[in-house]
């Protein structure tokens, strides 16, 4: 039986995408990943990121709001807000290979996912005033209130946080943690923050998580 990881925004960094799993032994075959969203803009490889998640054969593919709107791009055309964004260097990344081919990819991402251990796994997080399940689906992957929210709870010192129930474990990315000052993964509570700026070369990394030993890989 494979391990399970799950890795935050990757944001285009191929080269960290590749380091990360080879540091982890990941096994292409019988290993499960879980990509949290964002695989796309701002940094330089976003093509060859798809590429490598494509070759994984337990890929669970979260949208993120980068991919979201790269996925908008590729339907209707160039998207200005998303160029501003770092969109341009995705449509750099493609060459002369018609980003289109990718389409399939971000058709398939899913908004969230629950694992068999009732462990949640989602871009942004949601609303913490609507029930999980009632979420305008944009939400999830542009919503930043759960994790605001935990962060305010720990910083008063509070032992408990009733947002994050019925969910075991929360994994999200699309708060970058060097905004706490760190380029380490953060506990709070039962939510872990896998966005460590990957795409901030001089302060942020990828990180790729062993769910279930908590062991993390960086690069």
């Amino acid at each position: 039986m494979g391990r399970t990881f799950a890795v935050g925004d990757i944001h285009g960094m191929s080269e960290s995408l590749n380091k990360v799993l080879a540091q982890s032994g990941f096994d292409y075959e019988n290993d499960t990943l879980i990509s949290l969203g964002d695989v796309v803009d701002r940094g330089p490889d976003s093509c060859q990121c798809i590429e490598t998640l494509l070759q994984i054969k337990n890929l669970i593919a979260i949208k993120g709001n980068h991919d979201d709107w790269w996925k908008e791009c590729l339907i209707t055309g160039i998207h200005p807000v998303n160029m501003s964004h770092g969109g341009h260097n995705t449509l750099i990344s493609y060459g002369n290979i018609d980003p289109t081919v990718h389409l399939p990819f971000f058709n398939k991402q899913i908004t969230h996912y629950i694992d068999d251990q009732n462990r949640l796994f989602v871009h942004a997080g949601f609303k913490t005033d609507e029930p999980f399940d009632q979420q305008n689906p944009t939400n999830y992957y542009w919503n930043r209130d759960l994790w605001a929210r935990a962060l305010s709870y720990k910083n008063r010192g509070m032992a408990d946080f009733p947002y994050s129930l019925p969910f075991k474990e929360i994994y999200i990315g699309h708060t970058p943690t060097i905004n706490e000052g760190t380029n380490k993964p953060i506990n709070c509570y039962n939510i872990w923050n896998l966005d460590t700026g990957a795409c901030f070369v001089n302060e942020g990394k990828l990180t790729l998580m062993n769910i279930d030993t908590k062991v993390y890989y960086q690069a």
